[in-house]
C-alpha cells in the first residue's frame, strides 16, 4: 500500500461517516408524515460516570432496576433478558458496552426501555432532563471518541462540555447477528 492510499482511504471513511451522520439526522428529524422537525428532543442519561443523550422518540419508558433472567451465549455486556410488555429484551450494561468499564448493577440504577428501532433495555445509573437540540448544534463526534461507533452526533452542554447522542440501533446491532 502506498503512502498516499492510506490517507485517501481515511478521507473516504470520514466522508462515509459524515454521510451516515447526515442520513441519521434526517431519520431522527423526520416524523411519520415526513415533515421535518426543527428540534430533536433527547433524554440526558448517565452511564460509566458520563452523560449521554438518547432520542426521546426511541424511549418507551424508564423503569427502576430489575433483575434480568440469565441469557445463554450472550456477550459480557448483556446482563440477561427482561420480559416487558410481551417483549423479551436483552439487558445491556451500557457502561460496559460503551467504555469496557465493568460495573455492578445496583438496585438504585434504572433501565431505559427502548423500542425504536428495536426493543432493548439499557442499564443506566441516572437520568436527567429532556433537552431540545437544534440540527445546527449537532456535530460529528470525531474518531477519537472511544465509543464513537454507538454515537449519532455530539453537541455541547450549557457549560460547554461535549455530550454524545447515542444510537439505539447501533447499540443493539451485534444482537441481531
Amino acid at each position: 500500500m502506498s503512502a498516499h492510499s492510506e490517507p485517501v482511504s481515511l478521507l473516504e471513511r470520514i466522508r462515509d461517516l459524515e454521510a451516515e451522520l447526515a442520513q441519521s439526522w434526517k431519520q431522527l428529524t423526520t416524523d411519520r408524515d415526513s415533515t421535518p422537525k426543527d428540534r430533536l428532543f433527547a433524554l440526558e442519561i448517565t452511564a460509566a460516570e458520563q452523560q449521554f443523550l438518547i432520542p426521546v422518540d426511541s424511549i418507551h419508558e424508564v423503569v427502576p432496576m430489575a433483575a434480568p433472567e440469565p441469557l445463554a451465549d450472550s456477550p459480557a455486556w448483556v446482563l440477561g433478558e427482561l420480559v416487558f410488555a410481551g417483549h423479551s429484551l436483552p439487558v445491556v450494561d451500557l457502561a460496559l458496552r460503551l467504555e469496557q468499564r465493568e460495573t455492578t448493577p445496583s438496585p438504585s440504577d434504572f433501565i431505559v426501555i427502548a423500542h425504536k428501532p428495536r426493543w432493548l433495555a439499557l442499564v443506566i445509573s441516572d437520568f436527567g432532563e429532556v433537552i431540545s437540540v437544534k440540527p445546527s448544534q449537532l456535530v460529528s463526534p470525531g474518531p477519537e471518541v472511544p465509543f464513537a461507533p454507538f454515537v449519532l452526533a455530539a453537541t455541547q452542554r450549557r457549560d460547554g462540555r461535549p455530550i454524545h447522542l447515542l444510537s439505539i440501533g447501533r447499540l443493539g446491532r451485534e444482537l441481531d447477528g
